[in-house]
């Protein structure tokens, strides 16, 4: 298993094996909870955290945030009281004491609506004096990073958008959309039985109704869940932070994808008025014209996310990356990819996650998940390989090793961000017209490359398959503008351990010299 990147202006092919299939993906939990045990309870071993994992994970606890949201709760969403359900066996009393206390810093960010940490010896007339006099929120576009949020502030990571709705009810009315990389600042949280997940109450709202959004849909997808092709959503938000204001990064994030999402509505109705890019939210009324006009918000989450991307700093997962990835071989990889136009990186699985990497791509393509590539193409024969289109955020449930292969891909995109930033600033101080051109949202002059919504897993089933000589993208002077947004190409082979290039065939030809070239180089000039 290795990984190749390189300028998507740059032509290559896949050549396909004869007699095998091989799979290739394009663009877990929390380490923070491993963390926290540690620190928590250092006496327990790796196999006794892997068990506590475990028992967490069989009712729906698989990161921090909803451990603390569990040790929080005191009715029957406690956390003692679900294992119990769950046929588990339930922590020691002073185990959860002391769980508790180490999380007690995070604790103190789910206040069930309160605004704001009160001292005990305040009078309730004085606890109301200084509740108002703390500072107001914005909106939802505009927030105001310095009021507080009892229950944290959360990221959209469902792609493209997800819903606000008027109570904590998968049947209550959707009253707003919220696009992927926006924060959004919580003040309640409410544990929901039948979704095993918590709703949290938005502070900043446009109208008078409230607005609550899921949490985590991820349990409603298991891998028994492939057979039926009912992939839809995972996690909806992440927590960003508590009660103090979200880092400059994480604001930085949530500016350029609200606008993002407003030019992506502009170019909806280039045509028509100006429209308020703000989250659709309106009254609360059952009629097909909010049903329309929520859709059509939707439409423009989606048509950012396919045309621009979603900003990187998300997918800054360095647990992910190989070797060539750390702070010491870092300035070698980037000098490599730039110079030579390409990188290769070997081995950058585990055994472990390249097994079960490719026994969830067979079990997708048994389900019928990947589909004719060529179908979807202007002109027919280009390629012969079959494709599903993922999003690591959806199949965390059913397929965590294709989830990490793919979240590994923007992971990629984050670590060079740094380096093909300054590229872009020095080519475009060079005059190269191809760089000529500002990034657009949620990409910036400081992070030039943004990632896909979703990554392409492909299988070349052999026979002859392969995929044509091709640039993903190409500079047209003509109109002086590149065909499409992409900058870097990054895939991921998996091939079995015993895979040959001899006997089973399979490689990628890559075209050195050919940038802006309308024909295939003669391959022995390369």
């Amino acid at each position: 298993s290795h990984t190749w990147a390189l300028p998507s202006r740059m032509p290559y092919e896949a050549v396909a094996p004869p007699n095998a299939g091989g799979f290739s993906a394009l663009p877990t939990d929390s380490e923070e909870l491993s963390s926290f045990f540690i620190v928590a309870k250092p006496e327990w071993s790796v196999a006794e955290r892997k068990a506590v994992f475990a028992k967490l994970s069989s009712i729906q606890i698989r990161d921090l945030s909803g451990l603390v949201l569990a040790l929080r709760a005191e009715d029957d969403s406690g956390l003692n009281v679900r294992l119990r359900k769950a046929g588990q066996k339930v922590f020691a009393a002073r185990t959860l004491e002391v769980l508790k206390k180490h999380a007690q810093e995070h604790i103190q960010r789910w206040s069930s609506g309160q605004m704001a940490n009160h001292s005990t010896s305040l009078s309730s007339l004085e606890n109301t004096k200084a509740v108002a006099a703390l500072p107001r929120g914005g909106t939802s576009d505009t927030p105001n990073w310095e009021a507080p949020a009892g229950a944290g502030w959360w990221r959209v990571v469902c792609k493209p958008s997800t819903w606000a709705q008027t109570r904590p009810d998968v049947d209550s009315a959707r009253v707003a959309v919220h696009c992927a990389g926006k924060l959004l600042a919580m003040t309640q949280c409410r544990y929901d039985a039948r979704m095993q997940s918590y709703w949290l109450k938005l502070r900043d709202e446009k109208v008078s109704c409230d607005q609550w959004v899921l949490v985590d849909m991820t349990h409603l997808y298991s891998r028994e869940s492939l057979s039926h092709s009912s992939i839809t959503y995972g996690k909806l938000l992440e927590q960003v932070c508590g009660n103090e204001p979200p880092p400059a990064d994480a604001r930085q994030v949530h500016t350029l994808s609200v606008e993002a999402f407003r030019r992506a509505m502009q170019d909806l109705h280039q045509n028509t008025e100006s429209r308020d890019a703000g989250p659709a939210t309106t009254k609360h009324k059952e009629d097909s014209r909010v049903f329309d006009q929520l859709m059509e918000f939707v439409h423009a989450a989606y048509h950012m996310t396919i045309t621009v991307g979603c900003h990187t700093s998300p997918h800054a997962c360095t647990q992910l990356l190989p070797a060539a990835f750390s702070t010491e071989n870092m300035q070698r990889t980037e000098h490599k990819l730039i110079n030579d136009g390409y990188l290769v990186i070997d081995d950058c699985l585990s055994p472990d996650h390249f097994a079960a990497f490719l026994e969830e791509a067979q079990m997708m393509d048994e389900a019928g998940f990947l589909e004719a590539a060529d179908s979807h193409q202007l002109t027919s024969g280009q390629r012969g390989d079959r494709v599903f289109w993922l999003d690591d955020n959806n199949l965390r449930g059913c397929s965590p090793a294709l989830s990490n292969a793919a979240a590994l891909l923007k992971a990629v995109g984050h670590a060079l961000n740094p380096a093909l930033s300054r590229h872009h600033a020095e080519r475009e101080a060079a005059g190269d017209p191809s760089h000529a051109a500002p990034p657009r949202p949620p990409a910036s002059e400081n992070a030039v490359l943004s990632v896909p919504a979703k990554a392409m897993l492909a299988s070349y089933p052999g026979g002859g398959a392969r995929y044509i000589p091709h640039t993903d993208t190409k500079y047209v002077s003509a109109v002086g503008a590149k065909g499409n947004p992409r900058e870097l190409t990054a895939i991921l082979y998996a091939n079995p351990t015993d895979w040959s290039t001899e006997s089973d065939g399979g490689a990628l030809k890559i075209y050195l010299h050919s940038q802006g070239k309308e024909t295939c180089p003669d391959p022995a000039s390369e």
